[in-house]
């Protein structure tokens, strides 16, 4: 066992977090066997933890209580060893910009990696959304003791939420995160996003659910006349604003194209 403690604090000192098996078997010059019941007696007394097989994360003596590393120092560890793209949003990365309607131990992270299932992290969870290339997408890094947080910009979480709108807790809850979210949104740099995501229903959802904002706080989004008459060149159609909701006999919105189907109420 004193070898796997050796092992950790040198690990640590060099500024490591994480290992594999391998590199654990390499550096210590053990058997498959011993290392296989090392790592087990290191899990059973919380030295350290798993999230996915194969790949370990250093648990320091105030993390062992909760049986995790923070899931902002967790997530980028993860993604590194995936070898994969990723950013925090919808509900996770709007409280990063002060809305408070998130679970702080939960964590919604957008991916290119396949992972079908939530990961159960001590007392805190990470939920995965696939995306098949995040390429252009506007994301923003924050600095913390694992490394860098990828945290989506206040345009990309706004129309991410429209986009998946059943793991932000439906429209009632996007309008009231939106309306949180709304003084750190960057008109010119929604329009900016309508070149590199093509799907035309959320800009005219999102234009609508930002001008209905506007009224009732009685604010005033700057450019906002630039992105509406973007989204007027661009809607051909008629969208119904909540897609699972019936459009019979609902207000038709003639500048978004928006069938205004639900009715919206801030979240107290």
């Amino acid at each position: 066992m004193a070898a796997f403690i050796r092992f950790l604090d040198n690990w640590l000192k060099e500024g490591k977090r994480s290992f594999t098996v391998n590199e654990l078997r390499n550096l210590t010059s053990l058997s498959m066997p011993a290392v296989k019941s090392g790592i087990y007696r290191l899990k059973k007394d919380k030295k350290i933890m798993s999230p996915i097989k194969g790949f370990y994360v250093i648990l320091s003596p105030e993390h062992r209580k909760n049986g995790s590393i923070p899931l902002e120092q967790l997530a980028p560890l993860l993604m590194e060893h995936l070898n994969a793209e990723y950013y925090v949003s919808l509900l996770s990365g709007a409280a990063y910009y002060g809305s408070a309607h998130q679970k702080p131990m939960k964590m919604q992270v957008i991916t290119n990696y396949r992972i079908k299932r939530p990961l159960i992290c001590g007392k805190g969870e990470i939920d995965f959304i696939y995306k098949k290339t995040l390429s252009g997408l506007p994301v923003l890094e924050t600095t913390n003791p694992a490394g860098y947080l990828k945290i989506a910009s206040p345009e990309l979480i706004a129309v991410d939420l429209l986009k998946y709108s059943l793991q932000s807790c439906g429209l009632n809850h996007i309008y009231t995160v939106l309306s949180e979210l709304i003084d750190h949104i960057n008109i010119s740099k929604i329009v900016a996003l309508m070149d590199v995501v093509k799907e035309k229903a959320l800009f005219q959802r999102l234009g609508f659910l930002l001008n209905m904002i506007q009224k009732e706080e009685k604010c005033k989004l700057d450019q906002f006349e630039i992105f509406e008459k973007q989204v007027q060149s661009i809607a051909k159609v008629f969208v119904p604003l909540d897609p699972s909701h019936s459009i019979q006999g609902y207000y038709r919105d003639k500048n978004w194209k928006v069938i205004s189907n639900v009715e919206l109420e801030l979240d107290e």
